[in-house]
């Protein structure tokens, strides 16, 4: 039984992309689905996931279901509207370009067997902490810069000094 339908129309990426991310959320729970979305680097997964986000309120709303009893049953993309270009090539001709745009529909159903699952999101590291002679901890600060004396083999040397090798690679250009 389809619970909530959610259409996504006009999208200005190429349907062979998005697949590849809708292809990996066919029949997860939704909170599985968002999480997988969140934590994924393709452009398109921020708009799924707005998308997975919008029909799960849908249907919480309006068919009063627990959004943990969710899951998606179908998810398709198929081609939408496709925008014509044209770059001008040798010899007065010219080569299209096509800017092709998405459709994605999505139906979410309910189910008795899923069980919820918990995204955990490791805390932020704080800085590590040193006890004082008081035994009072504090954050450990950064090192000030050192200024340091150049030693004298690194110094620059006249090109009256240098050997005839080391003059011929590091002369002046000037010279």
């Amino acid at each position: 039984m389809i619970i909530q339908r959610a259409i996504l129309s006009n999208l200005h990426i190429a349907p062979r992309k998005v697949r590849l991310v809708a292809d990996r959320l066919r029949g997860l729970p939704v909170s599985t689905a968002e999480a997988e979305l969140m934590f994924s680097r393709e452009r398109s997964a921020s708009f799924l996931l707005k998308l997975v986000r919008s029909a799960v309120a849908t249907a919480t709303h309006n068919q009063s279901v627990a959004a943990n009893r969710l899951y998606i049953k179908s998810i398709s993309v198929d081609g939408g509207r496709v925008l014509k270009r044209f770059m001008p090539r040798a010899r007065g001709s010219a080569s299209p370009i096509l800017k092709r745009t998405s459709t994605v529909t999505l139906l979410l159903s309910e189910s008795d067997k899923i069980k919820p699952i918990f995204t955990i999101i490791p805390p932020r590291r704080e800085p590590k902490k040193h006890a004082d002679e008081k035994g009072a901890t504090t954050k450990i600060k950064s090192k000030p810069a050192v200024k340091r004396d150049i030693p004298d083999a690194v110094k620059e040397v006249p090109d009256s000094e240098r050997s005839g090798v080391f003059r011929k690679f590091f002369r002046r250009k000037s010279i």
